[in-house]
């Protein structure tokens, strides 16, 4: 992903995430890394790799689909 698309998507994430609720400490389970690394991606600095991407919107109740930039799901965030 390019940086502006990884922002993008972390920014969604950030969004859905406060949105339903859930603690961003939980993603430490759902990607198997430290609070520091979940930090750093939804941050923006790391990347989020697909097979994250794609853990944390089954975790969320959505398709990968909707956390990326230009979905209509993205947009409401």
């Amino acid at each position: 992903m390019t940086t502006e698309i990884n922002e993008a998507v972390a920014a969604n994430l950030r969004a859905e995430i406060a949105r339903r609720k859930r603690r961003q400490a939980d993603l430490t389970d759902v990607w198997g890394i430290s609070q520091m690394g979940v930090s750093r991606r939804l941050a923006g600095s790391v990347p989020i790799t697909a097979g994250e991407l794609q853990a944390a919107a089954e975790w969320l109740g959505l398709d990968m689909a909707d956390l990326m930039p230009g979905t209509p799901e993205a947009a409401t965030a």
